[in-house]
């Protein structure tokens, strides 16, 4: 019987050699980066879920210190700012101009006028600004102070203004608010722009 002959194995060139190193280096290079980005992935995810649980405490805190307001007459504290909301009136659509006969009357687009008189005292060591006051309803509308009362009004409206330390200064805010509008809140701060410190005070309308 013939004896079989032994086929030599074709052997592997260098440029084969290094065309496997490479493929092989560049799978494990995928490997790597797929780890990577399922960690960061899943980190993202993390963060996102802590970025909605502390928005979800957030918006319930808020929402009860809307429905838990404080009354007028009352001294709230915020920070370093104190208020007091000390009268709340109903004026109705029409205004009696503060200049009688030789000026207009505040006529109200289609609803009534609110006023509203705050004490605001500034407990800090710095200056305050106070800018305009937001008044919400019961649907948690958002109100600013009315821009059509300067004439009819004769006290101190309430608009930019600064207070100096240990400073207390008195204004009146004036809103036009929808027939419907009812369970009225101020919503006052600390003054701070970046703060999100503040309390709701029912106007008892």
């Amino acid at each position: 019987m013939a004896e079989q002959e032994n086929t030599p194995k074709k052997k592997l060139g260098t440029g084969a050699k290094v065309a496997i190193g490479c493929g092989g280096i560049t799978l494990l290079g995928i490997i790597i980066i797929l780890i990577i980005t399922i960690a960061g992935v899943a980190g993202v995810a993390k963060v996102v879920e802590e970025v909605e649980i502390q928005q979800t405490e957030q918006e319930v805190a808020e929402q009860e210190t809307f429905d838990e307001p404080s009354q007028i007459g009352e001294v709230i504290v915020v920070d370093d700012v104190q208020w007091i909301v000390t009268e709340a009136k109903d004026l109705g659509s029409t205004l009696k101009s503060s200049y009688g006969a030789y000026g207009d009357d505040c006529v109200a687009n289609s609803g009534t006028f609110i006023k509203v008189t705050i004490k605001i005292k500034n407990n800090s060591k710095e200056m305050v600004s106070v800018s305009d006051l937001y008044l919400y309803d019961s649907e948690e509308r958002e109100f600013i102070t009315s821009s059509d009362v300067y004439s009819c009004i004769e006290d101190e409206l309430f608009i930019f203004d600064n207070i100096n330390p240990g400073i207390e200064k008195t204004f009146v805010a004036v809103y036009e608010v929808p027939d419907d509008a009812t369970d009225l809140k101020i919503k006052v701060g600390d003054l701070d722009f970046f703060s999100n410190e503040y309390k709701y005070v029912s106007l008892g309308l």
